[in-house]
């Protein structure tokens, strides 16, 4: 997601979010992207801004899609970071949790994700794909998979990084579809081919985990993660990939938070074609 938010937020989205939350007014919404951006994300946050979730609510229509991610994200945000600060010491509270939920790059990162698989769309690199395999699936892993085997080494860390989204995302937004998606032999050693040689020496080992695809996608998708950023062409988003590589079990937890909180009523109307 752009740091300035512009590239989700359209001027329609920014007058919603400003007649709904009052933190700029309606004719200087727009400019206040840019220059009043630690104010769009208090008011991201804001209760007044939870009204924006509800689809049902005419003034909320499909197109603000984009605008309501951002909302559930930073709502979700602000609740982990308000329960760390009140907790008592007989608490349990969730440290890593609470330090991935404040940081704004990684709020960033889950709605630019999010926003990514909205109605499921194609990679831009499987558009001149006859057929394009749903999102979540074993078809989409397989697919993203001879992607990488057919790009050219400038091309192969964005879909490493593909692979990356598509694990962290069915991990998180639709766990029980991968759950319910076994693992077979031939899927091991399809597997192989996009993993380090140090991991794929490993693989013998790590067979007996690997029942499902959400083995698969929590073993494996800080790896993807990590190989992509590895890559010169990804030099501005390098940390953000590796962070998120590091922290990928928490941002999972981030995200399943996520969905199961704002995004909980909506999300087949988010996504309708993931079933």
């Amino acid at each position: 997601m752009a740091s300035d938010y512009g590239e989700h937020l359209d001027p329609a989205s920014l007058q919603l979010l400003a007649e709904t939350t009052g933190f700029a007014s309606i004719d200087n919404a727009n400019q206040a992207c840019s220059s009043r951006l630690h104010d769009i994300k208090v008011a991201l946050s804001s209760p007044e801004a939870a009204g924006l979730l509800d689809l049902h609510n005419r003034q909320n229509p499909a197109r603000h899609r984009l605008l309501q991610l951002a909302v559930a994200v930073h709502q979700t945000a602000e609740d982990i970071c308000q329960a760390g600060w009140i907790a008592t010491d007989e608490s349990v509270i969730d440290l890593n949790l609470v330090s991935f939920s404040g940081q704004s790059q990684h709020q960033q990162f889950v709605v630019g994700l999010l926003a990514s698989y909205l109605n499921s769309p194609a990679p831009v690199e499987f558009m001149n794909s006859t057929c394009t395999p749903p999102a979540c699936t074993a078809a989409r892993l397989y697919s993203l998979i001879d992607l990488c085997l057919t790009a050219s080494d400038t091309e192969r860390a964005g879909a490493l990084r593909l692979l990356g989204d598509e694990a962290l995302f069915t991990a998180s937004m639709f766990p029980s579809i991968a759950h319910k998606s076994p693992v077979d032999s031939a899927m091991l050693e399809t597997l192989q081919s996009v993993l380090p040689r140090a991991v794929v020496k490993l693989m013998s080992e790590l067979e007996p985990e690997l029942l499902n695809l959400l083995d698969v996608y929590l073993m494996f998708g800080p790896v993807w993660y990590r190989m992509a950023a590895q890559n010169l062409l990804f030099g501005n988003s390098r940390e953000s990939l590796n962070n998120i590589a590091t922290d990928f079990i928490t941002a999972r937890r981030f995200i399943v938070q996520v969905s199961q909180g704002p995004l909980m009523n909506i999300k087949h109307d988010l996504y309708p074609k993931i079933v």
